[in-house]
């Protein structure tokens, strides 16, 4: 947990979420506020995908098991 800085390309100042609401909150408390919602909403975000990805693989596989099911009972006339 810290701060971490890379140099070059793609390189940056980054920190723990905890630190970067600390600071923040040392910029302005509404600035602080703004932060915390948007998190919020990335967050609720990121969990509405994983539950669809999850749904569409579980989809996915029984597909696959009830076509090879249904292979295996079809008679060729």
């Amino acid at each position: 947990m810290g701060i971490i800085a890379k140099a070059g390309r793609y390189g940056g100042t980054y920190a723990h979420k905890d630190i970067a609401f600390e600071f923040a909150s040392w910029i302005s408390p509404k600035f602080k506020i703004y932060l915390i919602k948007e998190f919020q909403r990335l967050k609720e975000a990121e969990q509405k995908q994983l539950g669809w990805d999850i749904k569409r693989n579980l989809v996915k596989i029984n597909y696959h098991i009830h076509t090879e099911k249904s292979r295996h009972w079809i008679f060729v006339i």
